[in-house]
């Protein structure tokens, strides 16, 4: 078992190395990666997932609500614990404690959740529908209300009234919603839906996209990493233990809970 874990994630971290290296040699400019962010994240990812749901019947995707509770749940919860200690505990500015609470309760779906699941689970249809609902919950239902929190910081320091915040709500969420990597994927479930199938030529045309996401995805991470310094302090211990020791635990007794096990 434990070399089956090895092989399944030694590409995962090979290629973050080649990407953080490729940043630090100064091969790629890792100060400013926003066309190779714009190739991952506005067209690989979106249509590996667009084409996962597109071609998964209506019903595998009815399927997917007990991931959706699972994931939101586990998100808020964290969200709320990190936020409460970071404000609370550490006396950290609410917008600074916004940004690392949605740091830290939302997992990098986008990139690493393509390459993990498929190593571990294999790839296929059903591990792209898990990644593109698990980008869906986080986008919709997560990033708005961090931006709400830092509008309503920016209203309060400007003297406005931050109760009109609250208006901005379904602005905050359409604005996650217009992002190709949340709209391709929420569009092939409304063609599944609708039992509208995609012609085998356009699949076929999309599909090479789809075989640079995980690899680009992986990379852009790598890169990513390599322009930033390494900090530790209590808040960040802190935060490194809730996300990688508590959020697995609280999403497993959600599903002991919910009976999914």
């Amino acid at each position: 078992m434990t070399y089956v874990i090895i092989h399944a994630l030694a590409p995962i971290f090979v290629i973050m190395l080649l990407g953080f290296w490729a940043g630090k040699a100064g091969m790629v400019d890792n100060k400013n990666v926003s066309l190779l962010n714009i190739f991952v994240m506005d067209f690989a990812l979106p249509a590996t997932l667009f084409s996962a749901t597109v071609q998964t019947p209506w019903a595998g995707i009815v399927a997917q609500s007990p991931l959706v509770l699972v994931l939101t749940g586990a998100m808020w919860i964290t969200y709320a614990a990190i936020y409460f200690l970071a404000t609370s505990v550490f006396k950290r500015t609410p917008q600074d404690a916004a940004v690392l609470t949605l740091t830290v309760a939302l997992p990098n779906y986008a990139a690493l959740g393509l390459p993990i699941l498929g190593s571990v689970l294999g790839e296929g249809a059903s591990t792209s529908l898990s990644v593109a609902v698990s980008i869906a919950c986080g986008s919709v239902l997560m990033t708005p209300f961090c931006l709400l929190i830092l509008e309503r910081e920016k209203a309060r320091a400007a003297g406005e009234n931050s109760g009109s915040t609250l208006a901005m709500l379904p602005v905050l969420m359409w604005r996650s919603v217009k992002k190709p990597i949340v709209w391709g994927p929420l569009l092939g479930v409304v063609l599944s839906a609708i039992g509208i199938k995609m012609p085998e030529m356009l699949l076929a045309s999309i599909k090479p996209l789809g075989l640079a996401a995980t690899a680009a995805a992986l990379f852009l991470t790598g890169v990513i990493l390599s322009a930033r310094k390494l900090q530790l302090n209590a808040l960040i211990a802190t935060s490194t233990i809730v996300k990688l020791l508590v959020q697995p635990f609280i999403a497993w007794a959600l599903v002991m809970l919910l009976g999914l096990h």
